[in-house]
């Protein structure tokens, strides 16, 4: 998923930044997702949640969080801010 931005980039990056920059944090929101799908698989095959399962949850609202704050600030408050 991070090819498409590499190239991009190559190519011109005074053209292609912004959009390089919108793919990655995508990239890293439906990680995310992917993330939340294993982890619910995980926990509703196993019969006892065990304390690591909530902080494997916490982990994963918390880079959920990073993400959505990163595409945020780069859309709206400039791009320096996101980095």
């Amino acid at each position: 998923a991070s090819l498409i931005p590499a190239i991009l980039v190559t190519v011109d990056l005074a053209h292609f930044e912004f959009v390089a920059h919108n793919i990655e944090y995508g990239n890293e929101l439906t990680m995310v997702l992917i993330d939340l799908v294993i982890l619910f698989s995980l926990v509703n095959e196993s019969v006892s949640q065990s304390p690591s399962t909530g902080i494997s949850f916490g982990m994963v609202v918390v880079s959920g969080m990073v993400a959505v704050l990163q595409l945020t600030l780069y859309n709206v408050a400039g791009g320096h801010l996101a980095h």
